[in-house]
């Protein structure tokens, strides 16, 4: 069916723009809209499967032919596509452009040479999920805290229900908050050095070794299967998971410790490759704009990396009494508000990837000195 759309557009006289997405962004409506404004413009989606987008656009830009005239990369990812900004348009433009974004979610796009690859068309925010008949309405200011509450939670907890689905994104979580990550501007892991990822490390391991995690991670049928048992209390829990959380009923959500926080979210660029690339940066820019993301949330409820919009109704008044009512625009912007830029260099994901299995495999029962060391060996 795509095939056959492309001919038509080909043989339309009109100007197709083929856009590369990785599930739905919740673009249908939007990409209608623009069409109809724009008459001499045919929109045609490419979806793939998340892991084979990505690798498909690295294989696409590497032999410079193939990708979409606009691509879009999830946040957590765009680090290995900053790193080679001669593949993209470089989209940077005057100062009063760059304040449309978030300040790390402008940073995150930029090249080491200050070639911006990317717009930002979404932000995750980070929230704290709770189930209502078990926690009271916490407000825990630091991961210590959060740590300790699920430690008395846990000595009188019901047999088969855990503090917390998982370690893993208390890891993240708290290192996300830190100044520095993964990595040095000069590219260099520096995990066994940083003292922010040695504090996440200790408090997410204390938490694993006081049983307070039922192990489980986000997005697998395990995880899904536990949150409608009510295997654990709490999650980290991004907008985007809100939905799941809510068809689960009896649960609450409330801001982070350290108020401060981000998982998911995307990124549109434009290939440098692409024969219509006026047009495509003309689109990415119509879809990433303050107003189009506010529709987005809307709609769809796709946080907004844009803070000029973070004052409407639509957002600040936004409540959901499946959650007690509570002010999830609110919520998820001022965590995303709340986050500073944090340098990610180009394998930053890889390297969060192994800090994951490290934390997980503590989980499934190594001595953290141990998993710490085959960490360390495993990055270098």
């Amino acid at each position: 069916m795509l095939a056959a759309g492309m001919l038509v557009a080909c043989g339309s006289g009109k100007t197709e723009i083929t856009v590369g997405l990785f599930g739905d962004h919740g673009y249908a409506d939007l990409f209608a809209e623009y069409e109809q404004a724009h008459p001499d413009i045919d929109i045609v989606e490419r979806v793939a499967p998340h892991a084979q987008h990505h690798d498909d656009l690295a294989a696409h830009l590497a032999g410079e032919e193939g990708a979409a005239d606009v691509e879009a990369v999830d946040a957590e990812l765009i680090s290995r596509f900053t790193a080679t900004p001669e593949h993209f348009v470089d989209l940077n433009s005057a100062g009063a452009f760059q304040r449309r974004w978030l300040d790390w979610a402008w940073t995150a796009s930029l090249s080491r040479d200050g070639r911006q690859i990317g717009y930002a068309a979404e932000v995750g925010g980070l929230a704290l999920c709770y189930r209502a008949e078990l926690v009271d309405a916490p407000d825990w200011p630091t991961w210590e805290a959060y740590v300790e509450a699920g430690r008395r939670f846990q000595a009188q907890a019901p047999e088969d229900v855990r503090w917390m689905d998982g370690a893993a994104t208390l890891l993240d979580a708290i290192i996300d908050q830190a100044p520095v990550g993964y990595h040095d501007a000069q590219d260099a892991v520096v995990v066994d050095t940083n003292p922010d990822i040695a504090r996440a490390w200790a408090v997410t391991t204390a938490a694993v070794d006081a049983d307070l995690s039922a192990g489980l991670s986000p997005g697998t049928e395990q995880w899904t299967e536990g949150l409608k048992q009510g295997r654990f209390a709490t999650i980290l829990c991004s907008a985007s998971q809100l939905a799941a959380v809510r068809d689960a009923g009896g649960w609450g959500v409330v801001a982070v410790p350290g108020k401060a926080g981000n998982r998911g979210g995307s990124y549109l660029t434009v290939p440098a490759q692409g024969d219509e690339t006026e047009a495509a940066v003309a689109l990415a820019d119509w879809l990433t704009a303050p107003e189009q993301q506010a529709r987005r949330f809307a709609r769809h409820g796709r946080i907004p990396s844009t803070p000029s919009v973070y004052g409407e109704q639509s957002l600040a008044g936004r409540t959901d009494p499946a959650l007690g009512d509570a002010r999830v625009g609110v919520l998820f912007t001022e965590a995303a508000q709340a986050l500073k830029p944090q340098y990610r260099g180009p394998d930053a994901a890889a390297v969060q990837t192994a800090l994951d299995a490290a934390v997980q495999r503590v989980e499934q029962g190594q001595a953290p000195d141990e998993s710490w060391a085959r960490l360390l060996t495993d990055l270098t």
